[in-house]
């Protein structure tokens, strides 16, 4: 048996997961202030180590992303990403140096790589 989703229902899925993964990855270069504060460096350093982790690995996990979704399907590949980002900003906003703010950031790349992958094939 099939699953047939209307045109709509999927417009609003993709619609809804880039709005949350653009949401999250601005909600990082808006409080990059905050955190090269909360991490004691300056905000140039703070942001390229972000943008080195996030996308290194997001680049990385794209290549994986399309064998897991041929897999376990969309679905828990989109929750999987979902949960990856939230726990991140989670992490990130407990970093209390550098590296732990990297590994937060490199899990946010995963989640964001997952998300982005899910939802380009919707």
């Amino acid at each position: 048996m099939k699953n047939h989703f209307s045109r709509t229902y999927l417009t609003v899925a993709c619609c809804s997961g880039y709005f949350v993964l653009g949401l999250v990855i601005s909600l990082i270069g808006v409080a990059l202030e905050a955190f090269a504060e909360q991490l004691s460096a300056s905000a140039a350093e703070v942001g390229s180590h972000f943008f080195f982790y996030i996308g290194t690995t997001a680049f990385i996990m794209l290549f994986a992303a399309g064998p897991l979704i041929d897999r376990f399907g969309q679905k828990p590949v989109l929750v999987a990403g979902s949960l990856l980002c939230g726990a991140a900003v989670l992490l990130v906003s407990q970093a209390n140096s550098l590296a732990s703010a990297g590994a937060a950031m490199f899990v946010l790349g995963s989640g964001a790589a997952g998300l982005n992958g899910g939802i380009n094939t919707l």
